[in-house]
């Protein structure tokens, strides 16, 4: 299949989606889709056509219904029109980046996106407090420091041992060692804390879960803090995220607070 096909099937997908949606349920007869689909018998009959034509839809047993590629294919088109709808709804904030290739694109599929607004401003931060409160490890990177954010941390480390790695930008470990000197987490058992000279305004973080699971957190900051995080357990969002990670991780420098 050409790109030309493939742009032609996205159209039909995007054209017969009421059809495709109404069939990856469950088999249908086409007086069933008419109804379902609230539309003509002779609309369904035009659908049915050039669903069958691109290989999507097949006749059954029990009715019409998706084919093995056809309900790949429309997974596929749920998870891309998923993407593009977090990633426009966060254009401006992802306009500040320097470069597209600081958050890996699988954190947008099925990622749960958290935005702050005027009338919540601190709804985005709250989700990384939410993340830190239940951790049993966390990994991250971060070019600023909140004050909330090194309470949590320092509760969790105290009280509950937290194993934690994070990277921080030279001007936000400043901030860490002189504003907040009275919190010790660089003292801690299982901490350990890296120096690297400049971040993007972007916060990472890896957080392990006492099920076993890893969720992955991406941030993106402006300069009246964290504006909004993107949360995703998808394994190729955790891979991606742990990548880049670990890259940030090799350029830093492990110190003592």
């Amino acid at each position: 299949m050409g790109a030309d096909d493939v742009g032609e099937l996205l159209k039909l997908l995007s054209k017969r989606r009421s059809f495709l949606a109404s069939l990856y349920d469950e088999p249908k007869e086409k007086p069933e889709l008419a109804a379902d689909c609230e539309v003509a018998r002779s609309t369904v009959g035009r659908a049915i056509r050039e669903l069958e034509m691109a290989g999507l839809v097949v006749r059954g047993d029990e009715g019409f219904e998706l084919t093995v590629p056809g309900r790949l294919v429309v997974d596929q088109f749920h998870q891309f029109e998923g993407s593009v709808d977090a990633i426009c709804g966060m254009d401006e904030l992802l306009s500040t980046l320097p470069r597209p290739d600081l958050i890996p694109p699988a954190m947008f599929v099925d990622g749960e996106v958290t935005q702050s607004d005027i009338h919540a401003p601190d709804k985005a931060m709250q989700e990384t407090v939410d993340l830190v409160s239940t951790a049993e490890r966390v990994r991250g990177v971060s070019p600023a420091v909140h004050g909330v954010y090194v309470e949590t941390f320092n509760e969790r480390i105290q009280r509950d041992g937290l194993e934690t790695e994070l990277v921080f930008s030279a001007d936000a470990l400043t901030e860490l060692a002189t504003t907040y000197a009275d919190y010790i987490m660089g003292d801690a058992d299982g901490v350990t804390i890296y120096q690297i000279e400049e971040l993007p305004p972007l916060g990472l973080m890896l957080v392990d879960h006492e099920d076993g699971t890893t969720e992955a957190s991406v941030g993106i900051y402006t300069d009246n803090g964290v504006q909004v995080v993107v949360r995703n357990t998808n394994p190729n969002a955790v891979a991606g995220l742990r990548e880049a990670f670990e890259s940030y991780r090799a350029e830093a420098t492990e110190i003592q607070l």
